[in-house]
């Protein structure tokens, strides 16, 4: 579930600028609790330019296709465990091939754009390959609460700038699986994460908009992230 990847964090300008920019918690005015908008993470496309690190680069991404959505977001409110929180994104995850939805409770503040945990209401999948007419995996309801909160982008950010976070943090399931003789049995899995960020890049990029058609172009960094994380497993 944790990714290398390059992230495109974008900050919209005035037209005619073309620079780099810097970000800060100005830079981003407003929450997203309540709304419906949902972002589409699909499978790799073909279209996609180019992601190598450059200076005053062009993007042009309005020929990726969501053909096989594999992840969403929809922006909800912050569960009150989670008091730093002003929205959180609720988010597709996955436990072995089943999924299910966590809210990853966010903020801006004046250090960063911060994570600071999940909340999670109870879900319930039927096992098909134990065997068992019964054979379940529980997702319990539960608030997870990072160790430390996770800088996904620290600020200011600009070119050349660089992060880290280190956390931990536990997830916790039962299982019912008849020829184990698991009756409501709990599990965790416990993850240690270490994440090193840097802005590698900048330019334009320009998306789709919601209506399907060309948006215009947008100032943007381009983070490269390397993301560690060892997962244990207890039954």
């Amino acid at each position: 579930m944790k990714k290398l990847l390059f992230a495109f964090l974008p900050l919209l300008l005035s037209p005619g600028i073309y620079a780099q920019i810097t970000l800060s918690q100005t830079s981003f005015t407003t929450t997203f609790a309540g709304t419906t908008d949902t972002l589409l993470n699909s499978t790799t496309s073909s279209t996609y330019p180019s992601l190598t690190a450059a200076t005053n680069a062009t993007w042009d991404m309005t020929g990726a296709v969501a053909t096989t959505p594999v992840a969403y977001g929809l922006y909800v409110s912050p569960a009150t465990t989670f008091s730093p929180a002003q929205f959180a994104d609720s988010e597709l995850n996955t436990l072995s091939t089943y999924q299910y939805t966590a809210d990853y409770e966010r903020a801006f503040t004046s250090s960063g754009y911060m994570e600071y945990g999940e909340h999670i209401k109870r879900e319930a999948f039927h096992l098909t390959t134990t065997g068992g007419p019964n054979d379940s995996l529980i997702v319990n309801a539960q608030d997870i609460v990072y160790s430390s909160p996770w800088t996904l982008i620290s600020f200011p950010a600009t070119y050349s700038t660089h992060w880290s976070s280190t956390f931990n943090d536990s997830f916790t399931f039962a299982l019912d699986i008849l020829v184990a003789s698991y009756s409501n049995t709990p599990g965790t899995v416990k993850t240690y994460v270490t994440e090193t960020d840097t802005v590698v890049g900048w330019g334009q990029m320009k998306v789709k908009k919601t209506d399907g058609t060309a948006g215009g172009y947008m100032h943007v960094l381009q983070v490269r992230k390397r993301n560690v994380a060892i997962d244990s497993f207890f039954i």
